[in-house]
């Protein structure tokens, strides 16, 4: 099975047939680890706001009594769907699960 081929640079060493990159510095880990946090919360960020304003929109039709079938079953999934991603801490450096958006 063929490989993509990588260029090798500086710092690279070849063992058992494969050029590897050198090891990340102690400062280039931690800049990992930032852009990491930084991106969970954009995507926390983001899906929040767009559960948010499903929220609202669903929510006027059901306090005005005027909700169609199909709004007023989808609203709480929203709202639970909502939750469940308040309950997500982004300060993680791993990569999150997100839960599923529900359909609507």
């Amino acid at each position: 099975m063929a490989r993509e081929s990588q260029p090798a640079g500086v710092g690279y060493t070849y063992s058992d047939g494969e050029f590897k990159p050198p090891e990340l510095t102690k400062d280039e880990l931690q800049l990992q680890k930032q852009q990491m946090r930084t991106n969970n919360a954009g995507q926390k960020d983001a899906l929040m706001s767009e559960a948010s304003s499903k929220v609202a929109i669903l929510q006027d039709p059901v306090d005005l009594a005027i909700a169609t079938d199909e709004e007023a079953i989808v609203l709480p999934l929203w709202k639970k769907y909502r939750v469940i991603l308040s309950r997500i801490n982004p300060g993680t450096t791993n990569k999150l699960n997100w839960p599923d958006k529900p359909a609507s």
